[in-house]
């Protein structure tokens, strides 16, 4: 993936919700044109880091057999500017799910300031279509660091 919009996984609870961190870094590609003089996170990039965690969700709950794609996005509101150095901690939780289809409420803050909100839809599909699970299942074991511990990062690969 070009642009990989989350830097850690630091929750996931059954299934339900999940929280995860993208870290705004000067040197991101996206800060050398969107603005020159004042350097901000564009907000599709900031929906994009929500829809790849929870598609992080989908693939986690059904043992990497599943992936996502967004369907629909509704009631984005972008209330202030994402910088570099910026920490941006996202949490969604899910409204509903229907056959392949799961929405979910997010929101994306900076020091506890919101910067974003949405409501997303998005549609399972079997993962080995498209990737492979085991590298997705790696990558998975690379991004999640639980803050409450209770789950060791470095795991085996099955």
């Amino acid at each position: 993936m070009r642009f990989l919009l989350v830097d850690r996984i630091s929750n996931i609870e059954s299934g339900e919700s999940i929280s995860g961190v993208k870290n705004a870094s000067l040197s991101e590609d996206f800060f050398t044109h969107h603005f020159p003089q004042l350097p901000i996170m564009p907000g599709m990039l900031i929906v994009e880091s929500m829809v790849q965690l929870g598609r992080w969700l989908i693939a986690h709950e059904t043992n990497f057999e599943c992936g996502a794609t967004l369907t629909e996005i509704e009631d984005v509101k972008f209330r202030s500017y994402v910088a570099p150095g910026d920490q941006l901690l996202i949490h969604l939780s899910r409204i509903s799910r229907e056959d392949n289809e799961s929405r979910f409420s997010c929101e994306a803050r900076v020091d506890g300031a919101l910067k974003a909100r949405a409501k997303i839809r998005l549609h399972n599909f079997p993962l080995s279509q498209f990737e492979e699970p085991l590298q997705v299942r790696r990558m998975f074991n690379a991004l999640y660091r639980p803050t409450d511990g209770k789950e060791s990062p470095w795991r085996a690969v099955s």
